[in-house]
């Protein structure tokens, strides 16, 4: 719990200065862009230590600055406040699993991922994620991917299968998805620029 006066300060620290432009994690493309939106999130979890998003976005930009370990922390946390399984914590499953294997900690990944898939749900799980929840090894293509799926969605999905290629070392694929992602993705998702950032590296 934070005294009042720690409240105040955080409540400062959290406006803009002056003339400063507010950045979105979507649009943050520089390094000391990112870190700024990490210094942000971690300012509101000061205040809000239980907020979801603000961890879930946080989780992915340490995954889009390459720091998987705090990213998986952060992604966990999120699964620990959803004491039943919702759209925010599949997508926070996925990419803790992720950052677990861009560790090599294949196991854990899968253990993740297992324990996950049995928990109560609020909602159905969105279809297209289930094709990354039911197979260890994506054999998945662009030309396989559901049709009717929105833009956000889509870029959501190619953007997991990507990593998820590129963890496993088949950087064949995760060209395939990741640029897909780059050059049509929806430019206004965080997951845009984790694409982004793992593009740069093959």
């Amino acid at each position: 719990m934070l005294s009042m006066g720690e409240y105040e300060q955080a409540m400062v620290d959290m406006q803009p200065n002056r003339g400063q432009q507010t950045l979105s994690p979507a649009k943050a493309t520089k390094t000391s862009e990112i870190n700024n939106m990490v210094a942000h999130y971690t300012k509101l979890l000061k205040l809000f230590p239980d907020s979801k998003e603000s961890l879930y976005n946080r989780g992915l930009l340490y995954l889009t600055l390459n720091q998987p370990l705090e990213a998986a922390q952060d992604l966990n946390r999120v699964l620990k406040l959803s004491p039943k399984a919702n759209l925010t914590s599949d997508y926070a499953a996925a990419f803790a699993a992720l950052a677990l294997r861009l560790q090599k900690q294949n196991q854990e990944a899968q253990n993740l991922l297992s324990q996950y898939k049995v928990r109560e749900r609020e909602e159905a799980m969105p279809p297209e994620l289930r094709l990354f929840f039911e197979s260890n090894k994506i054999k998945s293509n662009i030309k396989s991917m559901p049709e009717d799926l929105s833009l956000t969605r889509k870029t959501r999905l190619m953007t997991i299968l990507g990593l998820n290629a590129y963890a496993q070392g088949d950087k064949t694929l995760a060209k395939e998805f990741l640029y897909a992602v780059k050059n049509n993705g929806e430019t206004d998702t965080d997951e845009y620029q984790l694409a982004l950032a793992f593009c740069q590296k093959l």
